[in-house]
């Protein structure tokens, strides 16, 4: 396990080298995290139930491409490359948004992903570890059926996850961010 966090390690660092060698008009001029984006996100009201939509097709995109990652790449490697590419990402993203907004990028980043990802980086971990072939409940004479219902339960605690996760990006993170962005 510690060799795991020294390569997610490297990969966050790794972001945040490969966004560093960036164009920073790339940043600045494009994208969400720019000054008029977020004052014009700050003045607006947002229809949820249309954000609903989106983000399920959205993550119903990233679901099904994980579910074929998952098929392609089977055992604790899969576990290894998921947590290395979040682990990219965050940092990539880190250094766009102190790019932007100086040090308050940093609160920016953190209240756009809360709660939504503390759901979905559960609904990853659950099924990078029934990728990974990981334990699950035996019970004394346990059948077939009962060995079923437990690894079925544990592929569908992720899909459960992500549902909250989009639930809560929909209709729990625009009034949070919003409220944020107030105070910046």
């Amino acid at each position: 396990m510690r060799k795991n966090g020294w390569l997610v390690l490297a990969s966050f660092l790794g972001g945040i080298l490969l966004a560093n060698l960036s164009k920073k008009e790339l940043f600045t001029t494009y994208g969400i995290l720019n000054t008029y984006f977020l004052n014009q996100y700050s003045q607006h009201t947002i229809n949820c139930d249309s954000l609903f939509c989106h983000v399920f097709l959205e993550r119903m995109k990233a679901v099904c491409l994980l579910a074929v990652c998952g098929r392609l790449i089977r055992g604790p490697l899969f576990a290894v490359l998921v947590s290395c590419l979040c682990g990219a990402t965050f940092g990539y993203l880190m250094v766009v948004a102190i790019v932007n907004l100086g040090i308050s990028g940093i609160a920016v980043i953190l209240c756009g992903m809360f709660p939504q990802w503390l759901f979905y980086l559960a609904a990853l971990a659950g099924f990078a570890m029934w990728q990974a072939g990981g334990r699950y409940p035996v019970w004394k004479h346990s059948g077939a059926v009962k060995m079923f219902t437990a690894r079925t339960g544990m592929l569908l605690l992720p899909l459960l996850l992500v549902l909250l996760g989009i639930l809560a990006e929909s209709y729990v993170n625009p009034v949070f961010f919003g409220n944020m962005l107030r105070f910046l």
